[in-house]
């Protein structure tokens, strides 16, 4: 089942993305902002860096509560 994640760059709120898991979120928010796939590093299930950034992603109703 799809979800909204929320993606985050340390404490800050950076997008929202629909996606059937958080590290397809995380992926596929870094490719939307035009990063390309040889700068994105995955760091876990729901995390990447990208040169030295790090966002994760969490579901939106795991935000809220």
């Amino acid at each position: 089942m799809r979800a909204s994640y929320a993606i985050h760059s340390s404490r800050r709120q950076v997008g929202v993305i629909n996606a059937w898991s958080a590290a397809e979120a995380v992926i596929e928010y870094l490719r939307s902002r035009g990063f390309g796939d040889s700068d994105i590093v995955r760091l876990g299930v729901n995390s990447a860096s990208w040169r030295g950034a790090v966002f994760t992603a969490s579901r939106l109703e795991d935000c809220e509560a």
